[in-house]
């Protein structure tokens, strides 16, 4: 009896470690490229109203960031490590971790964006054993002046969206919005969202274009808001151990039992 317990174990030993192996690594991945903003008459006859559209920048050149609102972040708890950055709109940003058989990384990146030219922007997050990353790029967050009887049109397009959970939770969104400063008031937006998580996945089917719209009915000039962003976050799954392990698990019980009975 112990010689076969003996020629067992070592099988077992030949085929793989007792280590448990990492989970596949939950991704989450979102990037929105061709923004524009155009402007349309509210009168039918603007020559004769006056009301001609008009909409100027009024935060000086480049959208400037109001506030540190674009980030990554990666995250390995068991590790005890953190790595991230936090900085100004429109700015390349990326943080990666690794330590054993955990590691996290997130990315953000951007190209032009202004009311004069298109804008690109994407997020990615990847993470695996039980570890977390987060991604967050906004493109635009800024204020602009709207003449009176003018509608405000943005446009943007989805190129891709995607959400691999891998037994965690993975969730990419991109959202645009467009309201006026003074009170909430003319608030709208559009979102598109994928998610994938234990019991729960959404995969994003509708429409490639976004687009929403604003009108200032008033022939009196408004301030306007526009922010554009896309986001990616991540809770990799922890890892489970191998088929061979979990034999090998329950050779050791067996041998113990068997020399307790000894």
């Amino acid at each position: 009896m112990r010689q076969a317990l003996f020629a067992a174990l070592t099988l077992v030993l030949g085929m793989t470690s007792p280590a448990a192996h990492a989970a596949e690594a939950a991704t989450a991945q979102v990037s929105i490229s061709n923004v524009v903003v155009s402007t349309v008459a509210l009168d039918a006859e603007p020559w004769i109203t006056g009301a001609w559209p008009w909409l100027v920048q009024n935060t000086g050149p480049g959208w400037p960031a109001t506030g540190e609102s674009t980030g990554v972040t990666a995250q390995l708890t068991d590790a005890d490590l953190l790595d991230g950055e936090q900085g100004w709109l429109g700015t390349n940003r990326q943080a990666a971790l690794a330590h054993g058989l955990s590691s996290a990384s997130a990315s953000v990146s951007f190209t032009g964006g202004d009311l004069s030219s298109a804008g690109a922007a994407s997020s990615f997050a990847s993470a695996s054993n039980g570890e977390v990353a987060t991604a967050t790029a906004r493109l635009w967050d800024a204020a602009f002046m709207v003449g009176g009887r003018t509608r405000v049109v943005v446009t943007m397009t989805l190129d891709s969206l995607s959400a691999a959970g891998q037994g965690g939770t993975a969730m990419a969104l991109a959202t645009l919005g467009l309201w006026q400063n003074s009170n909430g008031a003319g608030f709208v937006n559009a979102e598109a969202q994928a998610i994938d998580a234990p019991g729960f996945s959404f995969a994003y089917t509708g429409p490639s274009t976004l687009s929403v719209s604003w009108d200032n009915p008033s022939t009196d000039t408004a301030v306007a808001r526009i922010t554009l962003l896309t986001s990616a976050q991540v809770l990799s799954a922890a890892p489970v151990p191998e088929p061979a392990s979990a034999v090998l698990l329950a050779l050791g019980l067996a041998a113990l039992a068997w020399r307790r009975r000894r």
